[in-house]
């Protein structure tokens, strides 16, 4: 009987192994087929890897792009996408049966694309140049300005190393809009030296619209319209981010990120820190003394996809940073000011490098808090909310007398609020958007600086509304679209210790814009886009009255000034061939009634901080426009070239002066080279860029303190690889910026009449994914 009993378990054991091994054969036998294509124009990439990290394999797709990997068992997988020129991508699949996937990837021949409105189709005639993915990577550790330098017809104005602020088509500060992952950031970005108040890690893609602009996104942005963007949290239950180091030998400048994220039954999370931390700034000569920086910022996005047709997005970002300027533009006489401009080596220049911040200084914190809602109320027809609400502070230190340098020359406080309400619907070969909104500002002054503000208390009121339509039929797309807005301030001006001057003053702004595009090809596309803009004057063109610290200057508003009115008009034209060949060239034409500009006065001011350039806010009649080239040509599959090419003319209409601050001509070209990979190290590749800014020969002696520099050349090369540490990547790249070590100043460096820009820089980047 025991015997029995014992072959009969045995019995049943032998079979229960064999029917799991065959149950687990046939759950084993999946196939996972698909297709990688470029992200942009759906061509197939061929020879892309697709590894499974699971597995510890891969394969390769074919010359259409397809792939098989087969003998898959019934669970969840994570995928590593790559292909050369294109930067890897995460895909977590989980399957049950013979699944076919379609995998997009970044493929950057070129780095144009069109701005979409949301929907299924591409109906706007808006197109913005757009950097995302390898390209923001490349540029890990600099400013939003330094990194949108790199597209044609974008320059930047700067005070110093530290703060800089991009330039579309000549124009910025107020004339730039920002939308920092979907709200128009609002910070006192009126000043030249308040550079915006955005953490470049919190972005994934950041693109800028050259055109007459988009209503939906703000009525005063004359110059463009700069956009970044987080986006979505990649569906993965587990948990994935990424880690950025970025060390330049210039200033010594430490810049640790990271990324973390998860996707989860209850909600998906994603959280990022950034910490600075850098020392004075160097020229080839001398050192830029006491123009260190501190910074720390943290993001956290949460996403909850509530069901088929609800879906909400909260995101908090904290933005903190401390900035020194440069020592020797802070003169206290007459007679040193006068010394000091354009001076071999400034004032307070120190003969060794310090971490160390003294003042003057900044110190600037920004809180963004959003809160979105979509309702997808049927295929086509979707009801979008967006609340934001900001608190930004901003602290200026100058060399103050008796020991108050520790106290703030300007302690400025603002709270905004933002709610966007917005239709979207499609019929049919045509689009409906359309959508209300409310803004509102409130700006007050720290009294206990014992110095009058720069700027005064005051609100805004200011509710909008917009509309667009758009069509789009075979070869042809038309847009058309309106906005209008009330800009209601409230302000409360110190005359005295004793005396508030209080004064309200309501404009009201309108938008127009229409555009056309048509592809006559396959390969070639047209665009026109015409628009007209109203823009009223801001606070600080208004009410301006004292120092502008992080400039080194006086600044004197103007209580007469009246509205802007623009009237721009941009063509486009864009030219690829086989993958082989990208052109685009742009054309535009900017006339601008009562254009407000800062006009330099010949004699500087003596104040009891100091003696500084004296600038006051003006009026004019005036006209710009200029032209845009980007290309770039793929001679094999490993090496190519690229061009960029930008001028821009700005003239009073009536007596043809020459507009004051209006980028110089400038060309760069980048010729690169991808290695096949060695070893372990995937696609290495290498590129020397060079710039070349010509010097500006349109401007007026009277205008300004000092003639505009020379030319100047500089030269740039890279290398950059990856490799895969336990399944995961490491990305390493080495950057020398200003190889020759040149000496030269930039016109739009306000801080060009002091000192040098910096020398040599290297700098070493390491991103690794996990």
């Amino acid at each position: 009987m025991w015997l029995f009993n014992k072959k009969s378990a045995l019995l049943v054991i032998a079979l229960s192994l064999l029917g799991s091994k065959t149950i687990m054969a046939q759950g084993c036998n999946i196939v996972l087929s698909g297709k990688v294509i470029d992200e942009h124009d759906g061509s197939p990439l061929s020879f892309a890897g697709i590894y499974v990290e699971e597995l510890q394999k891969g394969v390769v797709s074919d010359t259409l792009g397809y792939f098989n990997i087969k003998n898959l068992c019934r669970k969840s997988y994570h995928l590593k996408v790559t292909h050369i020129g294109c930067e890897s991508k995460p895909v977590f699949i989980s399957i049950n049966t013979d699944t076919l996937i379609e995998i997009k990837l970044e493929h950057h021949t070129h780095n144009l694309k069109d701005v979409k409105v949301e929907g299924k189709g591409n109906y706007s005639t808006q197109h913005s140049n757009m950097l995302s993915g390898l390209q923001l990577n490349q540029n890990t550790g600099k400013s939003l300005a330094s990194i949108a330098d790199n597209i044609s017809g974008v320059s930047m104005i700067k005070n110093g190393t530290g703060i800089s602020k991009p330039v579309i088509h000549g124009l910025y500060g107020n004339r730039i809009a920002i939308l920092n992952n979907g709200i128009p950031q609002a910070g006192q970005q009126w000043g030249n030296d308040h550079a915006p108040e955005i953490d470049p890690f919190t972005t994934n893609q950041l693109s800028v619209i050259k055109g007459a602009g988009s209503v939906e996104y703000g009525g005063n942005h004359l110059g463009g319209i700069i956009i970044t963007e987080l986006g979505k949290i990649k569906y993965d239950p587990h948990l994935h981010g990424s880690v950025n180091y970025v060390l330049a030998s210039n200033g010594i400048t430490n810049t640790l990120s990271s990324l973390f994220e998860k996707s989860g039954k209850w909600f998906s999370w994603r959280l990022i820190n950034t910490a600075k931390y850098g020392g004075d700034r160097h020229t080839p000569d001398y050192f830029l003394t006491n123009t260190g920086v501190r910074e720390f910022n943290s993001a956290i996005q949460l996403e909850k996809q509530l069901n088929k047709k609800n879906f909400t997005t909260f995101y908090y970002s904290f933005f903190n940073t401390k900035l020194g300027i440069l020592r020797g533009s802070h003169i206290s006489n007459l007679t040193d000011l006068n010394a000091a401009i354009d001076r071999n080596t400034p004032f307070f220049t120190s003969d060794t490098f310090s971490f160390s911040i003294a003042p003057p200084h900044q110190k600037v914190q920004h809180h963004l808090f959003k809160w979105s809602y979509k309702y997808f109320w049927t295929e086509y027809l979707l009801l979008k909310v967006d609340w934001g609400t900001q608190l930004n502070r901003r602290q200026e230190f100058d060399v103050r007398r008796s020991g108050r340098s520790e106290m703030p020359a300007l302690d400025l406080k603002m709270l905004s609020n933002y709610t966007n309400i917005s239709l979207s619907a499609e019929k049919g070969s045509f689009k409906y958007k359309s959508g209300i909104q409310y803004r509102y500002i409130d700006n007050v002054n720290n009294p206990q600086t014992g110095i009058l503000p720069l700027v005064p208390d005051y609100q805004l009121f200011n509710p909008s509304a917009f509309g667009n339509i758009y069509y789009s039929r075979n070869k042809a797309s038309y847009e058309l679209g309106g906005r209008y807005d009330i800009n209601h301030f409230r302000v409360a001006r110190i005359l005295s210790t004793k005396t508030i001057e209080h004064i309200q003053h309501s404009f009201q702004n309108y938008s127009v814009v229409a555009g056309a595009s048509y592809n006559l090809t396959s390969n070639f596309k047209s665009t026109l886009n015409i628009g007209l803009t109203k823009r009223s004057p801001e606070i600080n063109e208004l009410y301006s009255f004292g120092l502008h610290q992080g400039v080194a200057s006086i600044e004197e508003g103007n209580r007469s000034l009246v509205p802007e009115l623009s009237f721009k008009t941009i063509w486009t034209n864009t030219l690829s061939l086989k993958e082989k060949l990208w052109l685009e060239t742009s054309l535009y034409y900017q006339p601008i009634s009562n254009y407000i500009y800062l006009e330099p006065q010949l004699e500087p001011r003596l104040t009891i901080r100091g003696a500084y350039p004296f600038f006051i806010y003006s009026q004019n009649d005036v006209v710009l426009r200029g032209f845009d080239l980007s290309s770039k040509y793929e001679l094999s599959e490993s090496f190519d070239l690229s061009l960029q090419y930008s001028i821009v003319r700005g003239n009073e209409q009536v007596s043809n002066k020459f507009l004051i601050y209006m980028p110089a001509d400038n060309i760069s070209s980048k010729i690169s080279y991808r290695f096949n990979s060695i070893k372990k190290f995937n696609y290495p590749e290498i590129a020397l860029k060079g710039k070349y800014v010509f010097k500006q020969n349109r401007f007026n002696s009277s205008q300004d303190l000092l003639p505009p520099p020379d030319a100047y050349f500089l030269l740039n090369t890279s290398f950059g690889t990856s490799t895969t540490i336990r399944s995961h990547e490491l990305n390493l790249s080495v950057e020398i910026n200003n190889l020759l070590n040149q000496r030269y100043r930039d016109y739009l460096n306000r801080l060009r009449y002091y000192a040098n820009e910096e020398g040599i820089n290297i700098v070493l980047r390491l991103k690794y994914n996990f």
